[in-house]
């Protein structure tokens, strides 16, 4: 898509990670999910990239959820795409 914007650092959530909530016990490990947050600061649309498959699906759960304050390009919300890691412990 023309005008797309590649965040490697800076994406903000308002909302808190609501990872917690939707992890099956016992799963320690690290997944990445590819996210594009819209001019609203919604996810509109979410892709694992990494980690084992109970933690990437709890991951995307958690990451639809969340809200993100808008990238801005001088001074107007624009699309932008960035990738999110959750670590779990």
């Amino acid at each position: 898509m023309a005008g797309d914007v590649n965040l490697t650092q800076g994406a903000k959530a308002l909302s808190s990670d609501p990872l917690a909530n939707t992890l099956p016990p016992g799963v320690r490990d690290t997944a990445t999910a590819g996210l594009v947050i819209g001019k609203t600061g919604r996810v509109t649309d979410a892709r694992s990239l990494d980690g084992p498959p109970a933690l990437s699906r709890a991951a995307l759960a958690a990451v639809r959820t969340m809200e993100f304050r808008p990238f801005l390009i001088l001074g107007k919300p624009s699309e932008a795409k960035t990738a999110w890691e959750f670590n779990v412990q």
